[in-house]
């Protein structure tokens, strides 16, 4: 039932709160074997060109969505966020890719 709840939480800060509700709401969301964040990555983003467990998916679209949200000035792409930032952006625009040509 807590997995329910939480896919109609569109919102990243409220799905954390909620998973702040109660230890069952937590490992209901945050237990990779529930595919939550498989669920959450696949209604976000494109699916990946490969097998990839849900812990993975769980870092990635944390990654991207903390990475999606800042705003960032680009001098020559060498700090570390701007190289993060190119890494994550590069993963998109290759995941896009892939499924347009299949």
């Amino acid at each position: 039932m807590h997995w329910e709840v939480a896919s109609y939480l569109d919102s990243d800060r409220d799905l954390a709160n909620y998973s702040q509700v109660c230890r069952s709401t937590y490992y209901a969301i945050e237990e990779p074997s529930k595919n939550f964040w498989r669920h959450r990555f696949l209604k976000t983003y494109d699916p990946p060109t490969h097998s990839v467990s849900a812990d993975i998916l769980q870092q990635k679209y944390k990654q991207r969505s903390a990475i999606l949200r800042k705003s960032v000035y680009f001098r020559n792409g060498d700090t570390r966020d701007e190289k993060t930032i190119l890494q994550v952006l590069r993963e998109l625009v290759k995941g896009k890719l892939w499924r347009l040509s299949t």
